[in-house]
């Protein structure tokens, strides 16, 4: 009893804060800040079992108290049995087509609602029993012509409000699928371009590359060129599979097309603006994939230098190890007087990603 009124009494802080917050979506450099209703998205997907189980429970987005919302908005039964969804739809980025299926509400129950019987839901799931063959990266968004809206139970009443994100990307790895919440429309085309560039099929990559770059162009064109690669590989290492080796010759074709000077000594500074206090692994595995790269001798000479700088800081070993296969790839012969000789690794290895454990 004492818990049911100290999460109704959280969940109504929660909800005036984003109410009286709301204004804050009509100024540009303040909007990011504001949060809407949003949902936990799970992808379920089994070898043994050729479906996809996709399951979305909705919640608030400080918190994470669980909302139950008017279940119309997840779909409507049709005479027939079926259930047609409504505002969420689940598709192809590449193709764009909806990818049909059934949908099933999560914790349904009937309650009086405005004077009205209404049945409400915590969540959905969407099940795909056969999914298309050579199926690609699959998404979740407010399909056209839906407002970016929800209506949810609040004391008594449906109250609506913002939902946020409008999209999510379910990125297909050798783990399952990796979710990703868009919130910002200008990065969809940034986002899914490196997605299909780090993927296996040659025909999307090359496609996906003009469209990374027609987005470089776009959206940074006006920037002084080194702080354009700069902005560039921020967006990449927070939004890139920077784990997987197809997707640095594509980047590899972007950096040529930017045409920056001394693209090697950028990159080891980046490297290193992103050791310490930001620790970022994933900026790190980013340098050490492009400079390896652009494999020209200042890139193979940046290496053994980042190899110097790693080991003058406790660094893991696997990471040491990442940097020295690909300096001695570019360099074999660069650092021999500086640096014992390491044993040759797989290619195959040297930009697997980095453990966080």
């Amino acid at each position: 009893m004492v818990r049911s009124r100290i999460l109704a009494l959280a969940m109504a802080i929660e909800m005036l804060f984003i109410r009286k917050t709301a204004f804050l979506r009509s100024i540009p450099l303040l909007k990011k800040i504001h949060r809407g209703i949003t949902a936990r998205i799970y992808l379920h997907d089994s070898e043994a079992d050729p479906g996809l189980l996709l399951q979305v429970d909705f919640e608030t987005p400080f918190l994470h108290l669980p909302v139950e919302i008017d279940e119309t908005q997840i779909g409507i039964h049709e005479n027939t049995g079926a259930f047609h969804p409504e505002s969420f739809r689940f598709f192809d980025w590449h193709s764009g087509l909806h990818i049909g299926g059934m949908i099933f509400g999560q914790s349904e129950r009937n309650a009086i609602v405005d004077g009205k019987q209404t049945t409400l839901a915590s969540g959905f799931s969407y099940l795909i029993a056969s999914p298309p063959p050579n199926m690609g990266i699959l998404g979740l968004r407010i399909a056209e012509g839906i407002p970016g809206s929800i209506r949810f139970l609040w004391r008594n009443a449906l109250v609506t409000m913002q939902f946020d994100p409008g999209y999510w990307m379910l990125e297909k790895t050798d783990e399952g699928y990796r979710v990703l919440a868009i919130r910002d429309d200008a990065l969809l085309q940034l986002i899914v371009s490196l997605s299909e560039i780090g993927g296996k099929e040659e025909a999307l990559r090359k496609e996906a590359i003009q469209q990374l770059w027609e987005w470089v162009e776009f959206h940074r064109g006006s920037m002084d060129l080194e702080l354009r690669m700069l902005d560039l590989l921020c967006h990449i290492r927070d939004w890139g599979p920077v784990g997987k080796p197809e997707l640095y010759p594509g980047l590899g074709e972007v950096l040529e097309r930017l045409q920056v000077r001394r693209k090697e000594k950028i990159l080891f500074e980046f490297f290193a603006d992103n050791w310490g206090i930001r620790d970022n692994r994933n900026g790190r595995l980013l340098a050490i994939g492009l400079l390896e790269q652009l494999g020209t001798d200042a890139a193979g000479a940046a290496l053994w230098e980042l190899l110097r700088y790693a080991r003058n800081r406790t660094s893991d070993p696997e990471e040491l190890a990442l940097i020295q296969g690909a300096a001695q790839r570019i360099s074999p012969t660069f650092g021999q007087d500086s640096e014992e000789k390491a044993p040759e690794q797989p290619r195959a290895r040297h930009l697997q990603p980095l453990s966080t454990e």
